[in-house]
């Protein structure tokens, strides 16, 4: 259950995306755009790591290019990059707290070009694990849909993503049964947002995937099959039949989740499934070949083959055994004619 969420914010699938893709651009600063930055005052501690400083220069041209270009809202801005950071900083960081966060600000504070536009003063901050984790999941699930729209062209993959959204949808609109203004309100708005985005995605909602999409669960239709299936382990002190849970799963989707110990998306990626489909493939062949090399013999083209292999062979041994007279023949021929040669000079000789 969502605990603690607080009145943290979430934003919506749309403003995700496009904070995303301003973002993009400015992934990969430059050497000396870094070498510049990390002589400051603020970043002279030693124990202050490398990609701190990384992070502070594209937090700064991405605020930048935000309130010049007037291209994202002030405050949607400012939830996307703070997450953004929480999720990078815990990567190099393994027990976060705000202490870095407050580099953040003091660097937002200091730099002229920041303090001068005013954006995301003190809303940069550490996000409990809690709450970061259900933000996760949220973010992660517009991933997914971000998948699905950059797949367009390929009908296969776009569909496997569509799929593995409504999976996700489902398993977390489960939690929002009972709604409360102090937790889970501000994520199940945003779930509710992205269920309207899903009814008029044609991958999803328009039968373009020949009806291999699960439909949307209601919160409520979430709720009750996770608790027939917990009930389920529960009685049976294990896992369902395979069968019986194949089956059920291509109904409700979300079930799987509710067994499911790991909660990470396995989404294969088009390479990845090509090399699936091709290994299986190239070892089959393989086995069937090395199995009629062994077998080959027993069949009637076997004892052909091995019949004409022996006449084969006899004919060679006896063009060998012909060739070899032959040249013994010659070896005697030559021998006695040097021998009949001699005898006629010494007979000359004796004459004269």
């Amino acid at each position: 259950m969502l605990t603690s969420v607080m009145n943290e914010k979430y934003i919506y699938w749309k403003d995700y995306y496009d904070n995303k893709h301003v973002l993009k651009e400015f992934l990969t600063p430059t050497a000396s755009e870094f070498s510049e930055l990390s002589r400051r005052d603020i970043f002279r501690n030693s124990e202050i790591k490398q990609q701190i400083i990384k992070y502070c220069l594209i937090l700064k041209k991405y605020l930048i290019n935000c309130k010049t270009n007037n291209i994202c809202n002030n405050s949607k801005g400012c939830w996307y990059i703070n997450y953004w950071l929480n999720d990078k900083t815990r990567e190099i960081y393994d027990n976060l707290d705000n202490t870095i966060f407050d580099i953040y600000n003091r660097f937002i504070i200091d730099d002229g070009e920041l303090s001068e536009k005013n954006m995301c003063t003190s809303k940069i901050h550490f996000i409990q694990n809690d709450i970061f984790n259900v933000m996760k999941n949220l973010y992660g699930l517009y991933e997914i849909y971000d998948n699905v729209k950059t797949s367009d062209v390929d009908s296969y993959f776009a569909c496997h993503y569509a799929k593995s959204c409504v999976d996700e949808y489902n398993k977390n609109i489960s939690n929002c049964v009972i709604r409360d203004n102090n937790n889970n309100n501000n994520f199940c708005d945003a779930l509710d947002n992205l269920n309207s985005v899903f009814k008029d995605d044609e991958w999803i909602s328009k039968d373009k995937c020949n009806a291999t999409i699960p439909k949307l669960l209601s919160p409520q239709e979430a709720h009750d099959i996770l608790q027939e299936k917990s009930q389920y382990v529960h009685q049976h002190r294990g896992y369902p039949p395979a069968e019986d849970l194949k089956s059920q799963l291509q109904e409700t989707p979300v079930t799987f989740q509710a067994i499911k110990a790991d909660k990470n998306i396995d989404i294969p990626t088009p390479r990845s499934a090509y090399v699936s489909i091709i290994i299986p493939l190239l070892a089959t062949l393989v086995g069937i070949f090395l199995l009629f090399l062994y077998l080959y013999k027993f069949t009637p083209f076997g004892q052909w083959l091995s019949s004409r292999q022996g006449t084969i062979r006899i004919s060679q041994n006896i063009n060998n055994e012909m060739y070899d007279l032959q040249e013994h023949s010659s070896e005697d021929y030559q021998t006695n004619l040097e021998h009949i040669r001699c005898n006629v000079a010494y007979q000359s000789i004796g004459d004269i």
